[in-house]
């Protein structure tokens, strides 16, 4: 049975495949910058036995917000390097979403009444958002509103396309050369796969792609989408990328090669509410760690309740690990782990036929913000947190 391989063995690839976790008919097709190697493969699937499945192309952060890179458009041969990291697959987006899928309460196609748009929602402790959410009484007949996520360096934007096919309406984030280069095209290409999902009767959300620095907004304190004065000026130079409504019609949103603009955001949801922050493979360098907190800090601060966090990240340097989960801790952040059995358990179900060694190192973390000097805030807090799991 054909497998998709752990991003580490398809750095080289310009082309990948990429199945749903439990879903192996549904994939995108999710164009990549190479970060170089020689090309043995058409996309990322392989078999058990195939010869790049253990081989080893390069680990590190995925998101790549504030990067640094070639900032030109369009795919590049396997030989080029980027300079970046975000403009490839990195692994903690597919243990994440195999955990989320695991542990999301996704209403099957079958139950989904598109006339009377009501739902029987369900939410367990320790389980992320459901898509819809209805009345106070969870599990009671309501009508519902469907969840906002908001990804923080979405990359080649796998995660975020995962969740739209599981009826969340998703803001993907990055910069450049990360936006232009291979998320607002995947996110193009991988609406195709929404629209034929819809057609079969699937709930399926939206997906929309917007510029978010976090460097800029740790410096200015607020974020593009708010401001005190109304909607800011369009910026110049748009892009242009489909989206679907939620009837499944298809229309166009102006998307910014350096700032979204912050009308065409709020146009979106006029509360800009988000039920849950994801973010992943980010926590690699020690430059962004302070800006990327700041960022997660101020989003939410500006919710009515602070959404959970979730993090996936890969620990090749333990140091900078702890070091990152203690700037987070210190600035108001609750973090438990997830067991890494849970994860693993979620990994198996995945049916990629994974074994623990393709995924060594990935840990993912629930965090909320509880604000400074909360319950996440202090260095005692947050001593050996690591040991504990959820």
């Amino acid at each position: 049975m054909s497998i998709p391989l752990p991003a580490p063995s398809t750095k080289h690839l310009p082309k990948l495949a990429h199945p749903l976790p439990r879903e192996p008919d549904v994939a995108f097709d999710l164009g990549q910058r190479s970060i170089g190697g020689s090309s043995t493969a058409t996309n990322g699937y392989a078999n058990k036995d195939h010869p790049i499945r253990n081989g080893s192309s390069g680990a590190g952060g995925s998101g790549g917000s504030g990067g640094s890179g070639d900032s030109g458009n369009g795919l590049v041969s396997s030989s080029v390097s980027t300079g970046t990291t975000g403009t490839t697959l990195w692994l903690g987006a597919q243990i994440m979403a195999c955990y989320l899928r695991d542990t999301l309460s996704i209403t099957p196609p079958s139950a989904f009444n598109a006339s009377n748009r009501t739902t029987t929602v369900s939410h367990r402790k320790g389980r992320a958002p459901s898509p819809r959410s209805g009345g106070e009484d969870l599990g009671c007949q309501s009508p519902v509103r469907r969840r906002r996520v908001l990804e923080l360096g979405s990359g080649i934007g796998y995660l975020s396309l995962c969740l739209a096919c599981w009826g969340y309406d998703v803001l993907s984030t990055d910069v450049e050369p990360v936006l232009s280069g291979v998320l607002v095209p995947n996110v193009e290409e991988g609406l195709r796969v929404l629209e034929m999902m819809r057609g079969a009767g699937r709930d399926v959300g939206t997906v929309q792609v917007g510029s978010l620095d976090w460097v800029e907004v740790s410096r200015g304190g607020t974020l593009p989408w708010v401001s005190d004065n109304g909607p800011g000026p369009r910026p110049p130079t748009p892009l242009r990328s489909t989206t679907t409504t939620a009837q499944g019609s298809a229309g166009t949103a102006d998307l910014e090669a350096s700032t979204r603009s912050r009308e065409s955001i709020q146009s979106t949801n006029s509360t800009n509410h988000f039920d849950m922050i994801l973010t992943t493979d980010t926590l690699y360098s020690t430059s962004l760690i302070s800006p990327l907190w700041s960022t997660l800090a101020i989003i939410s601060n500006s919710q009515k309740s602070p959404p959970p966090i979730y993090i996936a990240l890969e620990n090749r340097d333990p140091g900078l690990i702890d070091s990152a989960l203690e700037v987070g801790r210190s600035m108001g952040f609750e973090l438990k782990r997830v067991g890494a059995g849970r994860v693993g358990r979620a990994v198996e179900k995945a049916g990629w036929g994974w074994g623990r060694e393709d995924w060594e190192g990935v840990e993912i973390w629930r965090g909320r913000w509880r604000g400074e000097g909360g319950e996440g805030g202090g260095s005692e807090a947050g001593k050996g947190e690591r040991e504990r799991e959820l």
